[in-house]
């Protein structure tokens, strides 16, 4: 039959997987939700410059840590429902500065629209050998 799949509460900082242990992965990465302000008017209030600092902090730990998981050829997908430049494309640039076998094969910015919220999404391909 199918496979079991069972929850895993665990803290992706500190994933508790081995390394290369994954084809594909989906970074869903906490963020400032600056792309659902429409739903969610209590962000504007909760948005301040250091508050962007220590989530940008956060989500380059997730980020470090997703890559090391992920075999060669592996692919992740970052993404956030924000749409800072920091958490964003600014934060993959410099994720990729700092890992020379990742190549970035495509990213996408949505502003804020009547038909949906504001969203990033890169994805990441491991190029390493």
């Amino acid at each position: 039959g199918m496979p079991q799949l069972l929850p895993l509460v665990a803290d992706g900082a500190a994933p508790p997987f081995a390394r290369e242990s994954f084809d594909a992965l989906l970074l869903d990465a906490p963020c400032s939700n600056t792309g659902v302000v429409g739903r969610r008017p209590d962000v504007r209030w909760r948005f301040t410059a250091a508050g962007l600092a220590d989530i940008c902090t956060i989500q380059a730990r997730l980020l470090r840590q997703a890559a090391s998981l992920l075999r060669p050829g592996g692919r992740l997908v970052y993404s956030t429902c924000s749409i800072e430049a920091e958490e964003n494309a600014l934060q993959v640039e410099k994720f990729l500065t700092e890992n020379k076998s990742f190549t970035l094969e495509r990213e996408q910015q949505l502003l804020p629209d009547r038909g949906h919220d504001g969203a990033y999404a890169a994805l990441l391909v491991c190029t390493c050998s």
